[in-house]
């Protein structure tokens, strides 16, 4: 249900002004000033560029965009902006340092500086839209609850990545060939949560269709299939390497 009101931002308490109130999950989603608006969205691009001096530049206009990568920077574009009808995204590459992780985050970027607009949800909170980790980084994160009865729990970590708006899983194909039921196990519940919900969701890997779907399982490869626009193969020299 959707409809007009008067009133304040729930964030700041001014500005009066109609806004749109929307019904979800029994509870209000208030929408929160233009104002505020932008503060939140330079605070998430602020958090993806400390997470170190090259995620500063992982931007589209900063991608070297050889000939064959063109129409993947477009595809990221269209993706970012919902142009496309899928709900996924398949970055690509045999080679390390080609631009896979840059891609995924010039992405994300860009759907929050264009794309995004902040809501006052359950309990008056605003929550960072986006979740970001690498297959090893979720992996370790998991297996450190174990080790405590304090803090978060398995359920707690799986349920950030499953209810984010916008998820990037980054490195795809890390974990030993010999000891793969815990990942597969794991990325399954992420994935077929977020399959079911159309959550956007960004994947890479330097496993082609082939080697993925041994790598993860049937199961998991064909949710990550049926969610993603294509396969986007990403080409060029290591970026690494020229530094």
């Amino acid at each position: 249900m959707e409809y007009n009101i008067e009133s304040v931002c729930p964030r700041c308490y001014a500005n009066t002004t109609v806004k749109s109130e929307k019904e979800g999950n029994g509870f209000p989603v208030y929408e929160i000033c233009d104002k505020c608006v932008s503060i939140l969205k330079k605070h998430w691009i602020e958090q993806i560029n400390n997470k170190g001096e090259e995620y500063k530049h992982f931007t589209f206009s900063d991608f070297v965009t050889l000939k064959d990568n063109q129409k993947n920077v477009e595809i990221c574009k269209k993706f970012a902006e919902r142009q496309i009808p899928r709900f996924g995204l398949w970055l690509y590459s045999p080679d390390a340092g080609n631009g896979k992780t840059h891609l995924s985050y010039a992405t994300l970027r860009h759907w929050i500086e264009n794309v995004y607009e902040p809501e006052m949800g359950k309990n008056n909170r605003i929550v960072c839209p986006y979740a970001d980790v690498t297959e090893p980084e979720l992996l370790l994160r998991i297996r450190s609850t174990y080790r405590s009865n304090e803090g978060e729990d398995e359920s707690d970590v799986l349920d950030e990545y499953k209810n984010v708006e916008f998820m990037i899983l980054d490195d795809i194909g890390k974990t030993n060939a010999n000891d793969l039921s815990f990942m597969q196990r794991t990325i399954y519940t992420i994935i077929d949560y977020r399959y079911l919900r159309h959550k956007l969701t960004v994947i890479s890997s330097n496993k082609n269709g082939a080697e993925l779907q041994q790598y993860l399982g049937l199961y998991t490869f064909d949710r990550l299939r049926g969610m993603s626009e294509k396969v986007t193969e990403i080409h060029g020299e290591s970026y690494r390497g020229k530094k």
